[in-house]
């Protein structure tokens, strides 16, 4: 929080970075552990 009181822009948009791809990793491991795990979902996606 002091970065951003400061306007240390440049920290507050790296965390920020850090946190999306985080959140986005996540997902796609989720997703892939969901397609493993339930084989109907992997041949609903598949169409």
């Amino acid at each position: 929080m002091q970065s951003a009181a400061k306007q240390d822009l440049a920290i507050v948009q790296a965390i920020s970075l850090l946190l999306v791809v985080a959140f986005v990793v996540v997902n796609m491991l989720v997703d892939v552990a969901n397609a493993l795990l339930d084989p109907r979902a992997a041949r609903r996606a598949a169409g």
